[in-house]
């Protein structure tokens, strides 16, 4: 039998965000279900896109404890934290090719970062560097829905 792996070993229990909401609904059903965080993709290119008005409607009915998160890519720092302040975005995920500049600036506006990781072999440096600061900025990482291979980062 397989030794059990405590989740809880790194000190923080796993966390659920569920991705791509739409409505009000969508996402106060997720809450009710237990999610840590839903996402609001700001992507045009997206069938899962919310513009402001829906962003700010879906913001505003979560309870506290659930995080709304803003999913960009390949956006300006000015454009996401004014989303932040328009719909009530409480982080950040960025899924594009993204500069550590770009990931220290958001934040220095004390704005939460969870930096998408592609684990197809592909990495970006604003990745690479999250890892290096994580734990003094409070940046998160994420690997994009599929398995993640920490060998690639220590190569870097």
């Amino acid at each position: 039998m397989p030794e059990q792996i405590d989740s809880n070993a790194s000190g923080f229990p796993p966390q659920v965000k569920i991705c791509g909401l739409t409505t009000v609904e969508e996402a106060l059903a997720c809450a009710e279900l237990g999610a840590d965080a839903i996402g609001l993709v700001f992507y045009p290119p997206s069938p899962r896109f919310v513009d402001d008005s829906q962003a700010q409607a879906i913001c505003r009915a979560l309870p506290g404890s659930v995080w709304s998160v803003g999913v960009f890519v390949n956006q300006e720092a000015a454009a996401m934290l004014r989303r932040v302040e328009v719909c009530g975005l409480r982080a950040l995920q960025l899924h594009g090719q993204d500069p550590p500049e770009l990931v220290r600036e958001l934040h220095q506006h004390g704005v939460l970062v969870i930096k998408t990781l592609f684990a197809a072999g592909r990495t970006d440096e604003a990745g690479v560097e999250l890892t290096k600061v994580a734990p003094a900025n409070g940046a998160a990482l994420t690997s994009a829905g599929s398995e993640f291979r920490t060998q690639v980062l220590k190569a870097k």
